[in-house]
């Protein structure tokens, strides 16, 4: 065999070198032949998948958008300063249909979907959870951090309000009951049922720390009708059943208004 025709047998073919390949796509393409266009290109990816040219061809002539824009992110990673991929996946990505958003569930009811969310954490909330706020709904836990330190009653707080209370009332109780027998019964219900209220709601601050709102309101008017009870049982049980009558209403108005009085202190 002659030197030149041993160089021809080592010369690949026409049309199949990688210029060949991109300049035959690129004529298919500007031809209107889109199918011969894609052949080529794919032929020249896979003959050198490291050429940006050859993936952005391939990612003008293909169909599926999806695809179209897998090919133009390949040319960014191959050459991130290539403006023609950059401004054809742009352009792809603002005639793509937008995403459906996903079903939001209430985070404190899992089976309520909602389109709410808290304004400060995000977490989805229904219509049962949202607090208005100023900057938003609120979901219930927000609301509970932007409550001031004094309305922020737990257990521990309760429980020491509603004993303090409970003692004090009490020993309330024990005169209140015995003058409440009397012929001055009535007026000093009235009038010292609001004066032990605001003793009792001292006791519940003082024991609770200072707490106050709903829940220390309800302990501690708990705490007082059962300390009243409590301390008139000397002055009833004696004289049974029959005699409840004598006084029993001017001591129901003291107890009445002195939880009133003390569930107003402790707003």
């Amino acid at each position: 065999m002659s030197a030149q025709e041993e160089t021809l047998t080592l010369r690949p073919p026409s049309g199949d070198t990688l210029p060949d390949l991109l300049r035959e796509a690129g004529a298919a393409a500007r031809a209107g032949d889109r199918d011969e266009a894609e052949r080529l290109y794919r032929r020249a990816v896979e003959r050198a998948p490291e050429n940006p040219e050859a993936w952005l061809g391939l990612g003008t002539v293909l169909a599926d958008p999806e695809q179209k824009a897998a090919c133009f992110r390949r040319v960014l990673e191959l050459d991130p300063q290539n403006a023609d991929a950059r401004a054809s996946l742009e352009r792809l990505r603002a005639c793509l249909p937008a995403e459906e958003p996903k079903a939001l569930y209430c985070a404190f009811h899992p089976q309520v979907q909602t389109v709410l969310r808290c304004s400060q954490c995000g977490r989805p909330i229904c219509v049962r959870c949202a607090h208005p706020f100023p900057v938003g709904q609120l979901c219930p836990l927000c609301v509970g951090s932007r409550r001031p330190l004094l309305y922020q009653a737990g257990l521990p707080h309760l429980l020491a309000s509603g004993m303090a209370t409970l003692a004090a009332a009490t020993l309330l109780g024990l005169p209140a009951a015995y003058l409440a027998r009397t012929g001055l019964g009535l007026l000093l219900a009235i009038l010292g049922g609001p004066f032990a209220g605001s003793l009792l709601s001292q006791a519940a601050l003082w024991a609770g720390k200072r707490r106050r709102g709903p829940a220390v309101q309800a302990a501690v008017v708990l705490a007082t009708l059962a300390g009243t009870c409590l301390g008139a049982l000397p002055f009833f049980l004696p004289y049974g059943l029959g005699h409840l009558g004598e006084g029993t209403l001017n001591l129901l108005l003291y107890a009445a208004l002195a939880a009133a009085s003390a569930a107003a202190w402790l707003r």
